[in-house]
């Protein structure tokens, strides 16, 4: 009796994760596979068949995010142990090399990137600036997210250009990249376009993971062209034409 209690515990907070999962539509992709991979490993020691199944209705719910659809691929292929160590370690070194660049700068960022989280609070800016991001106002969780370690201020879109020119910094995450450019959060083209009118630097964080062939961005992301923002991944800065 006691075994078929737990067993049933253990399923209902399984199915509740995974509702969460598939109707996540706020956080970054790089949160949302995180919190993927470690469900699909725990439903893994039961059933490889059911994995398989829960993977692909992952990626069908998030087929926006390129990157994240390419990983649960992988683990329809490969299994989750060995997929979810190297993308765990991808993301770490990425928000490390992002880190490096932004101690004591005035930073503007947009949307929510769990790795561009992870680089601000492990940087020490001296200021960030990130926009709402509307539809959805993903920034609002960000500025949550960050306010008790370091100063941030949430601001309108239509502010950017106020906040970009006395800005030092331009950075953001990606769903995807090719070697064309990067998909994002819509907001992301303007915010670079701004950027480089008055001459600030701009990256996009993205592991080697988000790579894809070919990009087809779907509202609410946009592709954002490689010439608009140095890409940094778990290598470092790395040329748009060598991936």
């Amino acid at each position: 009796m006691s075994e078929d209690v737990n067993g049933d515990a253990k399923e209902t907070k399984i199915q509740k994760l995974l509702h969460r999962l598939l109707n996540d539509k706020q956080r970054g992709c790089s949160e949302i596979l995180s919190d993927s991979l470690r469900l699909l490993e725990e439903v893994e020691k039961e059933s490889r068949e059911r994995t398989v199944e829960f993977a692909r209705r992952l990626a069908n719910a998030h087929s926006g995010m390129e990157g994240f659809v390419k990983v649960m691929e992988e683990v329809a292929r490969r299994g989750v142990k060995a997929v979810r160590r190297e993308v765990e370690r991808a993301n770490e070194e990425t928000a490390k090399a992002l880190s490096e660049l932004t101690e004591g700068k005035v930073i503007v960022t947009i949307s929510r990137s769990g790795i561009v989280e992870r680089a601000l609070r492990l940087g020490r800016p001296a200021k960030v600036y990130i926009l709402i991001s509307r539809p959805g106002e993903e920034g609002r969780l960000t500025v949550e997210r960050l306010k008790e370690f370091i100063d941030v201020e949430l601001v309108e879109d239509a502010e950017m250009g106020a906040f970009v020119k006395k800005s030092g910094l331009v950075v953001c995450g990606a769903d995807a990249i090719s070697k064309l450019g990067f998909v994002n959060k819509v907001g992301t083209l303007p915010l670079m376009l701004t950027a480089k009118y008055f001459g600030v630097k701009r990256f996009v964080a993205s592991p080697l993971y988000k790579l894809v062939s070919s990009i087809n961005a779907v509202h609410p992301f946009e592709f954002v062209e490689s010439k608009l923002a140095e890409l940094l991944t778990e290598k470092g800065f790395t040329e748009w034409e060598g991936l």
